[in-house]
């Protein structure tokens, strides 16, 4: 007759047995499941560049620049008036724009102008062939300096990078647009 130790040191010895086998089939593995990266919309997907005909730049309700799509596909600089544009500097105002992206969201009951975003503070007007219009309203700095408030329309404020819309800010200047050609 078979002893209870015995007995019980078999079991053990066949529980481990089989963990070994599983172990080395690995039955207790989890499968890896490959992450897939959270892409965030830019800011301005909804609005194709395609049909954007007019850019504004005002402050203090006064604008100081405006650009203007002519027929021909080329960009004008509509204000300050007599001035000629460079098509490379345009195109990489235009990329930059279109590039940006936002990396927070702001809540729905701060005020807006807690943020620096007021009717006096710097604003972005792009309007459409279409008819449709957009105004990106720049706020300060946030608290750690790393981004700036910025309102789409009456939407909630979000927040983007800073160094993203400070080479914005730069490329809306008048004179960063203007082609470094001589006219003939």
């Amino acid at each position: 007759m078979i002893r209870r130790s015995t007995f019980i040191l078999l079991l053990l010895f066949l529980v481990l047995a089989v963990l070994a086998i599983a172990f080395q089939q690995t039955w207790f593995e989890k499968e890896e499941v490959e992450p897939t990266p959270i892409v965030q919309p830019k800011l301005l997907e909804e609005f194709p560049l395609e049909t954007l005909y007019l850019l504004q730049v005002s402050e203090n309700n006064q604008i100081s620049l405006e650009l203007t799509k002519q027929s021909d596909g080329n960009w004008a600089i509509s204000i300050p008036a007599g001035t000629q544009t460079d098509d490379g500097k345009i195109e990489r105002l235009l990329t930059t724009l279109y590039d940006l992206t936002p990396t927070g969201t702001v809540s729905v009951d701060t005020a807006l102008e807690a943020l620096g975003i007021s009717p006096e503070s710097s604003k972005i007007l792009l309007e459409n062939t279409s008819g449709e219009s957009l105004v990106l309203h720049i706020g300060t700095l946030t608290p750690t300096s790393s981004g700036y408030f910025l309102q789409v329309n009456n939407k909630p404020a979000v927040v983007v990078s800073k160094y993203g819309l400070q080479e914005l800010i730069s490329l809306l200047q008048p004179g960063s647009l203007l082609s470094t050609n001589p006219t003939p």
